[in-house]
């Protein structure tokens, strides 16, 4: 509710602020205005001679050029203007020293000056105002993917480094897009992007206002604002257009590096603070300073709008942590409760939680509505470095410890990555939540996989040249397809591993269901067969002797018949006795006759008996087989399926690793051939 109440606040504070109308004034110049004051003023201890800070202040052309600290005029920017500042005793050291402030009359004088773009003569032409090169304010914040395709680069980045060293510098700018495949590396005089879905390398912007020490994307995922500077010399904070690589808006002239910065989700504000303790909010539709807040009694190191960019929090190297309000500056909360250095924050996407992270060791989050420490985590051994809250809930944090560690929104802890070599400084997460990136000191980039922890890809933040580049990718495509072929060998040895598996257990399966069947079923069936072999056995032995009967007969009838035949030999009248040979002949022919189908019958009760024998062997050896195999199959059967999992895991996985690969491989010769068709186009870059 009271942050609804401040929205609508700075609404109608902006409104009205557009309805006033801008009375003209005559133009200033250098050459009749400026000079003539400087020269009453100023030029006793700023001159050629004298040159007191750097600073020259009797020659127009030194004035543009700025002093040992930096720019000291910024065309269109009073307030950003560090010379009209301590004349105007805005800020320290004022100007001219040990004397009273100069009259309001110069003072408006500088001022009409600067803003009116700092002509040098009366018919001069005004130096170009610190204006966007368009016109990037929202006008409302919006949650959620923005229409169209993500934003990314559409022009050909330089692909060949700005600057190549022997040695990465510690890597504390790192951002990744919200809704693109796009991560930003801040590095030497230049921030280098890559594709995060890939891993490819798509080139740098170059940044040479020093070292880009923090990055961060606006919510639509089209701009990237890079703070940073010359420790002890210069600062300030620069936005890219995504699709274009080109600047479109410099604000800030710190007398060092900035070390934290942010865009409001409005896209209407940018803020940032460093060394000198001092927030500076600036407006993008024309970079004028629109507020300043002297609060934090230390370096300020991180700043982050609320995603309905109504607040926004910083906090410093002291460990105090300050809400505030987008539209007019002012205090919200202070939160109380680190005793280090505040490294990062972040908020939950529905922006009622702040999670903060400190050299204390400490992941604390915050309920901003009544400003109260929800939860506190001892996350990283040494002091926490890098925190991103992203949408999907998941918090990722790195640390002195050398790991990074993601969590649940409510700080319930997920897992620790694979440890590195070197401090974990920053950490990223990819727009689809895939993979995390970790910024080291060393100067690499570890790429891991969010789900498992495992680490992916290394990515340096100090890029080779286009010519090394070239050879190094060839190098690699033979390494990858050297890789590809051993895995393939070994995907080719999984799926044969894995289709043995699974004939063995379906043979093993369909044993066990034959085996239980058999000792089911063969002992009645034993029963039955030895009954069947019994009663073969009878009906063999009852053939046998029929045929052994008949033979017998047919041997006695042979005998008889042969003595009856002698009888009539010897009485040939006897009538009788020829009758009873003819009679005793009949008979004997009968049971010869009738001999060969009792043979036969034996035959056939021999041939019974033989296969009840058979098959009663058959099932007793059968059921003898079987018994021990119903316990034992199981067993197998379960340390079969217990092993298939593995099997088809590997197989899955060497399956993906394949794939991936062949991936891998596709995008390292397409980009090989982006590298070739370059290389006439590069430059050799500064070492």
């Amino acid at each position: 509710m009271i942050r609804s109440i401040i929205l609508l606040v700075a609404l109608l504070s902006l409104a009205t602020q557009s309805a006033i109308a801008q009375p003209s004034a005559k133009k200033i110049n250098y050459q009749d205005h400026i000079l003539p004051f400087f020269q009453d003023k100023c030029v006793a201890c700023h001159n050629q001679d004298k040159k007191s800070s750097g600073v020259i202040l009797n020659s127009y052309s030194k004035i543009i050029e700025g002093g040992s600290s930096g720019i000291i005029v910024k065309a269109g920017d009073p307030e950003g203007s560090s010379l009209f500042q301590v004349v105007a005793h805005k800020s320290e050291p004022v100007m001219p020293p040990k004397s009273p402030k100069v009259a309001d009359t110069s003072i408006v004088m500088l001022e009409k000056w600067i803003k009116e773009g700092l002509l040098e003569t009366a018919d001069g032409k005004a130096l170009a105002l610190n204006k966007p090169t368009a016109d990037i304010a929202l006008g409302t914040v919006r949650r959620g993917k923005p229409d169209g395709p993500p934003p990314m680069p559409e022009k050909p980045l330089p692909l060949d480094p700005l600057v190549v060293t022997s040695k990465g510098n510690a890597v504390i700018g790192l951002a990744a897009s919200p809704w693109a495949p796009l991560l930003a590396v801040g590095g030497q005089k230049q921030i280098v992007l890559y594709n995060t879905d890939t891993m490819e390398y798509l080139g740098v912007i170059p940044f040479p206002d020093g070292f880009p020490t923090v990055l961060k994307f606006s919510r639509n995922g089209g701009f990237l604002l890079a703070g940073g500077g010359r420790g002890g010399k210069n600062g300030s904070a620069t936005l890219f257009n995504i699709k274009t690589g080109q600047k479109v808006l410099t604000v800030g002239q710190e007398s060092d590096a900035v070390l934290a910065a942010d865009i409001s989700p409005d896209q209407t504000q940018i803020a940032l603070g460093g060394p000198s303790k001092v927030v500076r909010v600036y407006s993008t539709a024309d970079g004028k300073l629109l507020h300043e807040i002297k609060k934090h009694t230390d370096w300020i190191t991180s700043i982050e709008y609320s995603p309905d960019g109504v607040l926004f929090a910083s906090g410093d190297r002291s460990g105090n942590l300050f809400v505030w309000e987008s539209h007019n500056g002012k205090e919200y909360f202070t939160l109380k409760g680190h005793t280090n250095y505040i490294n990062n924050l972040s908020w939950r996407a529905d922006g009622n939680i702040l999670a903060s992270v400190s050299e204390d060791a400490s992941l604390k989050l915050w309920e901003v509505e009544n400003g109260t420490l929800v939860k506190s985590i001892p996350a990283h051994a040494g002091g926490a470095q890098g925190l991103v809250f992203h949408r999907d809930g998941t918090i990722v944090t790195s640390g002195r410890d050398k790991t990074s560690k993601s969590w649940k929104s409510d700080g319930t802890a997920i897992l620790t990555m694979e440890p590195l070599t070197d401090l974990a400084l920053r950490v990223a997460v990819s727009h689809d939540a895939v993979f995390a990136f970790v910024g080291e000191w060393n100067g690499n980039v570890t790429a891991y996989k969010l789900a498992d922890g495992k680490k992916v890809d290394v990515l340096p933040s100090n890029p080779p040249t286009l010519k090394d580049r070239v050879e190094l990718s060839a190098k690699e495509i033979v390494l990858l397809r050297e890789q590809l072929s051993k895995t393939s060998a070994e995907l080719t040895n999984a799926k044969t591993q894995d289709a043995k598996l699974q004939g063995d257990l379906a043979t093993a399966q369909k044993n066990l269901a034959e085996a239980s069947l058999a000792v089911k079923d063969l002992p009645p069936k034993i029963k039955q067969l030895t009954a069947d072999q019994a009663t073969a056995l009878a009906q063999q032995t009852k053939a046998t002797n029929e045929v052994k009967a008949r033979e017998a007969m047919i041997l006695a009838s042979t005998d008889s018949l042969k003595k009856i035949k002698d009888q009539s030999d010897k009485n040939k009248l006897d009538a009788a006795l020829a009758k009873n040979a003819t009679a005793a002949q009949e008979k004997l022919d009968k049971l010869k006759l009738e001999l060969p189908a009792l043979q036969k019958a034996l035959q056939e009760k021999a041939a019974a008996y033989t296969a009840a024998v058979a098959g009663l062997k058959d099932a007793q050896m059968k059921l003898i087989a079987a018994t021990p195999m119903v316990p034992a199959l199981p067993k197998q059967i379960d340390a079969m399926q217990k092993a298939m999992p593995a099997a088809q895991a590997l197989v899955t996985t060497l399956t993906t690793k394949v794939q991936d690969l062949e991936k891998q491989i596709g995008a390292k010769e397409a980009s090989l051939q982006r590298y070739k068709k370059a290389q006439p186009l590069a430059k050799a870059p500064k070492s």
